[in-house]
């Protein structure tokens, strides 16, 4: 029974997620539309001036209307002090009147006046107390509208000095960072570069040189080449040696046939003369 509410709701947990990191997704790329060049910070500062002017013109409409509103109140405000002036004066004169008649009757009519008027004063000074108050109350909102209008207005007014400010601060820290890499030979730059192409055909050419070496090292031709020069100075080296010791092998004979023949002399007998 609790398996389809969990899975339910995993099933709702999974779309709610995809919406959020679609969301995200869509604010990242409008952001980056609006930061990523000067065009962006001025199409960007030409949006929020559009939204400000709404927003004060939405307000600027708003307060004029509670200000009709305000104006309608004091106005009635002044009907119902002339009102309540002239019913004063009425109160007054059926009060007098009252204590002048001598007949009942005649008093009765002026205390039945004098109750209306009383009653229309106490209609009338509960409205003005009342109207006083309203009054008050939207003249002190009113003044919290007025100063939300000249903030927006002092924004709209002072957009455009941002505006120039923020592509400014945009282009000097561009030309900083490409000034910095440049000093670092750290250029981002795709503009030719002739030393550049020159090192790096160097390079390529050293490249192809080492290659080329190792390549020769393995050819046939070269290798017999090599081959026969070795061997022709190891011939050349046997028969300088075959030399010598045969030189060296005569020396040795002829030492070795002067000293017999002297041997030889030196033992034969001496003739008398």
């Amino acid at each position: 029974m609790q398996t389809r509410p969990s899975m339910t709701k995993s099933i709702w947990n999974f779309f709610l997620f995809r919406w959020i990191r679609a969301a995200l997704g869509i604010k990242r790329s409008a952001e980056a539309q609006f930061t990523g060049s000067v065009d962006g910070i001025k199409d960007a500062f030409e949006i929020k001036a559009m939204n400000l002017s709404k927003r004060y013109t939405d307000l600027r409409d708003a307060v004029a209307q509670v200000e009709g509103v305000i104006q309608g109140k004091r106005n009635r405000l002044t009907e119902v002090g002339k009102s309540l002036k002239e019913l004063l004066g009425k109160r007054e004169g059926a009060l007098s009147l009252f204590e002048k008649a001598n007949e009942q009757a005649e008093k009765d009519r002026h205390q039945a006046a004098f109750d209306r008027f009383d009653a229309d004063i106490q209609r009338l000074e509960a409205e003005e107390l009342q109207l006083a108050q309203s009054i008050k109350e939207l003249e002190n909102s009113m003044q919290s509208h007025m100063q939300n209008l000249t903030k927006l207005q002092a924004e709209l007014r002072d957009l455009p000095a941002k505006e120039a400010q923020a592509i400014a601060d945009r282009v000097s820290s561009e030309q900083l960072i490409e000034l910095n890499d440049r000093l670092a030979g750290l250029s981002q730059h795709d503009e030719f570069d002739p030393v550049a192409a020159v090192l790096k055909s160097n390079e390529d050419l050293k490249s192809k040189a080492r290659i080329s070496e190792r390549l020769a090292g393995t050819d046939v031709a070269r290798q017999d080449a090599q081959y026969e020069a070795a061997g022709s100075q190891s011939t050349s080296g046997n028969r300088m040696a075959e030399m010598l010791a045969a030189r060296r092998k005569e020396r040795e004979g002829g030492t070795s046939d002067g000293a017999d023949k002297k041997e030889t002399e030196a033992t034969k007998p001496t003739m008398a003369g």
